[in-house]
């Protein structure tokens, strides 16, 4: 987000896990939380069906934060 020059993060999620919020914060970008249970839902069904290539692309993130 600070390479491309994104503004505003939008978080859906009901819960939240801060991981660098703070950071962006400091950076300059607006962070918001919408705190969605919609939101919550589809994130959940991606992360179930597509963990494979969430791995894969994500260098494992989702794997070693314990998701």
């Amino acid at each position: 987000m600070i390479l491309y020059g994104i503004p505003k993060v939008v978080i859906g999620t009901p819960t939240v896990r801060e991981w660098g919020e703070d950071r962006l914060r400091e950076l300059g970008v607006e962070v918001v939380h919408t705190r969605s249970e919609a939101c919550a839902e589809l994130l959940s069904r991606m992360i179930t069906q597509q963990r494979e290539l969430i791995r894969e692309d994500g260098g494992n993130f989702f794997a070693q934060a314990g998701v």
